[in-house]
């Protein structure tokens, strides 16, 4: 079994290279060949030769690592694997590591909580996946330290990353619009937990009202069950007025309105046509042909961490929020209206 080696310096030893050459070699920097590489990281495997962080940070002055700061409730610390996909994979990119802690949302509201990542210095910056009730409080606490600390999925005045729930709206309406509905709703069963509830249906507004018609119903129900969404779906959509487009804010809803059309005989979607939002493509998720704007997790978390590591680079915060554009995925729910 091929002897322990501690440090750069032995490992360089037993090479016969010079200190340097090693550590370019084990950080990946230019001007060292590609035989020497290998030659350095089968050396340093055989070894079991792994770099020292407290060496780096001594000679650095970086841990190397980033904090995701979130909420252990299901709700507001809604973390997407996509999102941190993301994020990790530029982290990588730059040779940084994620630590993830989690606390419940009433001790970031104690004045006198301290999370671990910012107790004690052990992180070079933050992403924090607050989404729901982030007060003034825990916003200002945050800054009062310094720390380079970009946002996740909420709507600031600066360093935060979210998709782009309203342009979302927006076009869900005007897709609908062009294919030549006049009739339209926007339909939520999830209360008001989330900034792009509102923003996503301000959208479909907005287009509406932009090309010179009146949205037919706007409902934000409050809470969410299947046996509740059933419930208000079959209400309006038995209605006289009863759209014949309706934009969901998420697929939950979009599974209740194609549920209820074909229990009252509607075609979808030639009676009534569907687009939703979702994390993945609706047909995928449930099997139902729904037309989906798809919010962009990965695109989000990837943005964020660039915006973070070059805060801890350059040392420049009061970023401006990025908000990133939904993909589309079609899946045949939207067409013209019956008798057009």
């Amino acid at each position: 079994m091929a002897q322990s080696i501690r440090t750069q310096a032995e490992l360089a030893n037993e090479l016969g290279l010079s200190r340097m050459t090693v550590q370019r070699a084990l950080a990946g920097y230019p001007g060292v060949s590609e035989a020497t590489r290998r030659r350095v990281f089968e050396a340093a495997q055989n070894h079991g030769y792994r770099p020292n962080a407290a060496a780096r940070t001594m000679r650095t002055g970086k841990f190397g690592n980033v904090a995701l700061l979130g909420a252990a409730e299901e709700g507001a610390g809604f973390l997407p694997r996509l999102l941190l996909s993301g994020a990790q994979q530029v982290a990588m990119e730059n040779d940084t590591c994620v630590m993830v802690s989690e606390h419940a949302c009433n001790e970031f509201e104690d004045e006198h909580f301290e999370p671990p990542a910012l107790k004690q210095w052990s992180a070079d910056g933050l992403l924090i996946n607050i989404q729901q009730g982030v007060s003034d409080k825990l916003y200002n606490h945050v800054r009062a330290y310094k720390l380079p600390a970009v946002w996740l999925n909420v709507k600031l005045k600066s360093d935060c990353v979210r998709p782009d729930d309203h342009d979302a709206g927006y076009r869900a309406a005007t897709m609908l619009m062009e294919a030549g509905h006049k009739h339209i709703g926007y339909v939520s069963h999830h209360g008001e937990r989330h900034y792009s509830i509102d923003d996503r249906g301000q959208g479909v507004a907005d287009a509406v009202n932009d090309a010179g018609f009146k949205l037919t119903f706007n409902k934000h129900y409050d809470g969410f069950s299947i046996c509740l969404g059933m419930e208000n779906v079959m209400q309006w959509i038995q209605s006289p007025r009863r759209p014949t487009g309706v934009v969901c804010y998420e697929q939950q809803e979009a599974v209740c309105v194609y549920t209820a059309a074909m229990k009252l005989g509607l075609r979808v979607p030639e009676d009534i046509s569907i687009i939703c939002f979702a994390s993945s493509p609706c047909r995928i998720a449930t099997g139902l042909p729904i037309s989906t704007l798809v919010v962009p997790f990965e695109q989000v978390g990837r943005a964020a961490m660039t915006m973070l590591l070059d805060w801890i680079d350059t040392g420049k915060g009061d970023n401006a929020p990025i908000a990133l554009p939904f993909d589309y995925d079609e899946a045949g729910s939207v067409v013209s209206p019956a008798g057009i």
